[in-house]
């Protein structure tokens, strides 16, 4: 029952994949916003999650404000899943076109050193197409994901990824892909805002402490590898821009002497990214899963 199910999962997102990359960019953008608001009413449980992390985070002054934020945010990942699914249409230029980035000197800056780049975003805008941008402009990068499990679903998403500037690295894998990655000179980038679970290290995040996943930040303050923090934000003309993205060098800046201070710069920069514009962020996202019972 669970393969006929899965395969059923397969095939549906595959014939989905298909017919939007058979639509104009602009009529499959248009669907993505019905997607997402369909979503909205159709949401359930994770309506409940989000307005709760809604209130933890103070964003919204009563519930109709709320709704709103929920709404616009969901219509904003119909569209961020719409643009996934028709990656294999894009072009280095249609990327270059897509993700408009302001300053290249902190990329620059990190990549010179040799050592490999981290990239760290987190649940907001379109995450996914941040890093095909930034490999779209020379950067070549490896992405970090966790692996579904659904295998067939899995290979689909991950063959949407890759292409000849951004590879794949399962996260449950061997950390020595990772190090591989960084001695090649590559980006490795993945999202910092997740669950870390009982061995993560904690962080304030909107006044509550959080665990976050460290596996990644050791690696980086053990080998001295730069790191990259931004964030997308998109605008009405179909672009997204990548603005006011900090590097920092561990080991080399006495103001990170280690994970801990990375962990919390990391949460200052997301929440301040939030507060600015709380409609990108994925509110359904479980991030506060150590300390509420969803």
């Amino acid at each position: 029952m669970k393969s006929l199910r899965r395969g059923i999962e397969f095939f549906l997102l595959k014939l989905l994949a298909a017919f939007i990359a058979s639509l104009p960019e602009r009529t499959s953008l248009h669907c993505g916003r019905i997607l997402g608001t369909s979503i909205y009413y159709l949401l359930g449980r994770r309506k409940i999650v989000a307005y709760k992390n809604m209130s933890l985070c103070a964003i919204g002054d009563d519930r109709k404000l709320r709704s709103k934020i929920l709404h616009r945010c969901l219509e904003n990942f119909g569209m961020t899943a719409v643009e996934f699914l028709r990656q294999n249409t894009y072009s280095v230029h249609d990327y270059r076109r897509k993700v408009r980035i302001k300053d290249f000197s902190p990329f620059d800056r990190a990549f010179e050193k040799q050592r490999g780049v981290f990239l760290f975003s987190g649940h907001y805008d379109n995450w996914e197409l941040l890093i095909q941008g930034v490999a779209a402009y020379g950067y070549e990068t490896t992405m970090l994901v966790r692996q579904q499990h659904n295998l067939k679903v899995d290979d689909l998403v991950n063959s949407l990824r890759k292409n000849g500037r951004i590879d794949v690295i399962i996260a449950e894998s061997s950390p020595r892909q990772i190090l591989r990655a960084l001695q090649n000179g590559r980006g490795v980038a993945t999202l910092l805002d997740i669950w870390g679970g009982k061995d993560g290290r904690m962080a304030d995040f909107f006044g509550h402490q959080v665990s976050t996943p460290a596996g990644v930040l050791e690696i980086a303050v053990r080998q001295r590898t730069p790191i990259l923090t931004g964030f997308l934000e998109r605008f009405k003309d179909g672009s997204h821009r990548l603005e006011n993205v900090e590097v920092i060098f561990p080991g080399d800046d006495d103001r990170f002497p280690g994970v801990d201070s990375i962990v919390e710069y990391y949460h200052r920069r997301l929440e301040n990214a939030i507060r600015r514009k709380p409609i990108f962020w994925l509110w359904t996202h479980k991030r506060f899963k150590n300390i509420v019972d969803y």
